[in-house]
């Protein structure tokens, strides 16, 4: 059913647009959000007082130096409840505790794992809660998970994690609910990564997708301001479209899917595999390579290298460019350990993914090509955007 909007629904559109803005500014005056808005100053008072009436809002009293009057800024309130942060893989925890405003109370802390059962990896999780509970000392912690792999978001629950010794699924908002008494939201890791773009990055105004080349491929798509989830667990998975129906198996039981291409992963098995069958010089006599070292021999410009980790961009640009024609996204950032091959490798990516076979006939084209770069935001700054999970709740439910 189509339903427009009142009075009170845009009052609520704006006011969402309000607290985004002083997450990603941190303090703002009521002058500045009338223009980055382009809102009237009456307007943006009213939905100040709003905000403030919710807690969601404080005005903090600046010195002001020079001619006219200063109303002070406004801020997130400090008074919601602290955020640790948790990242899980199979093999590393990484976790963070933050404010209600997202400001770091503890830094970033990580721990290298090997569990071999689901039972010892949620033991590991709730341990390391504990010691940063107990490290930043503000009392119960609400709890933003974000995993690798599928995830149900309802539950809660981890459905499947790649590179894991086991295939059940593991319940950890349940789990840890019960465990620790305490609130917990759950979602995919590169949710975590679209979150915090769009939260951290003030330039994203329009629609976006986070892609992730790293042992896996993972990919995460924002329309319309929201995570595209879809009714399926993999909704939005870039990795998993297929593009050799002849190619090798992927963990997700198809032929042929972009991670068997394009991941590090699939680039490290295809050199190794190269190797070993070609060559038996001492240049390439070592028996486990590492994705540092064949990015190493990248920028030497091995010729081996350079074509597996070519020809893995270009099948990377070809599926970006599907999404392209198929869907109105033209902003890609990409993160994962692929980055670390450089922007000729991402020269490359752009090249297969602009390619437009109307060029000849749309004037304009050239200046509507996507944008394609690589995701500059930290690792903590990456992290923390899990904790946005319970701002996007709360926001939901004005």
């Amino acid at each position: 059913m189509l339903k427009g909007m009142n009075n009170q629904s845009v009052r609520t559109y704006n006011a969402k647009l309000i607290i985004r803005l002083l997450f990603q500014y941190q303090q703002l005056s009521k002058s500045r959000l009338s223009r980055l808005l382009e809102l009237s100053i009456p307007a943006i008072s009213k939905i100040l007082l709003f905000l403030e009436d919710k807690g969601w809002v404080e005005h903090v009293h600046t010195e002001h130096i020079g001619r006219g009057n200063s109303s002070g800024v406004y801020q997130i309130s400090h008074k919601s409840s602290p955020i640790i942060c948790i990242h899980i893989t199979p093999s590393k925890i990484s976790a963070l505790v933050v404010n209600g405003k997202m400001e770091l109370l503890l830094e970033l802390r990580e721990w290298y794992i090997a569990p071999a059962i689901p039972e010892e990896l949620v033991q590991l999780v709730i341990k390391a809660y504990r010691q940063c509970a107990n490290a930043a000392a503000v009392g119960k912690l609400k709890i933003a998970l974000a995993l690798h792999g599928q995830v149900d978001v309802h539950a809660g629950t981890s459905m499947f994690m790649p590179q894991a010794p086991w295939d059940s699924p593991i319940d950890f908002k349940y789990i840890l609910e019960a465990e620790l008494e305490t609130q917990v939201a759950v979602d995919n890791d590169c949710v975590m990564l679209a979150l915090a773009e769009k939260w951290t990055n003030p330039e994203h105004v329009r629609d976006f997708c986070v892609i992730n080349v790293d042992y896996g491929i993972g990919s995460s798509f924002l329309i319309d301001d929201q995570i595209f989830r879809g009714p399926l667990y993999g909704s939005g998975q870039i990795g998993h479209s297929i593009i050799d129906q002849d190619g090798r198996k992927c963990g997700c039981g198809r032929y042929g899917c972009l991670e068997t291409i394009s991941s590090t992963k699939a680039m490290l098995a295809d050199i190794r595999k190269q190797i070993k069958n070609r060559f038996s010089d001492e240049l390439y006599q070592f028996d486990e390579l590492e994705f540092e070292q064949a990015v190493q021999r990248y920028f030497e410009n091995d010729p081996l290298v350079r074509r597996v980790c070519n020809k893995a961009a270009s099948t990377l640009g070809i599926s970006i460019y599907n999404f392209l024609v198929t869907m109105s996204v033209n902003d890609i950032v990409i993160y994962g350990e692929a980055r670390k091959l450089g922007e000729q490798w991402l020269a490359l990516v752009k090249d297969q993914a602009h390619f437009n076979p109307f060029e000849d006939n749309v004037a304009s084209v050239k200046e509507q090509k996507a944008s394609i770069r690589f995701g500059d935001l930290s690792d903590t700054e990456l992290l923390k955007g899990i904790g946005y999970l319970f701002i996007e709740k709360i926001l939901e439910d004005f």
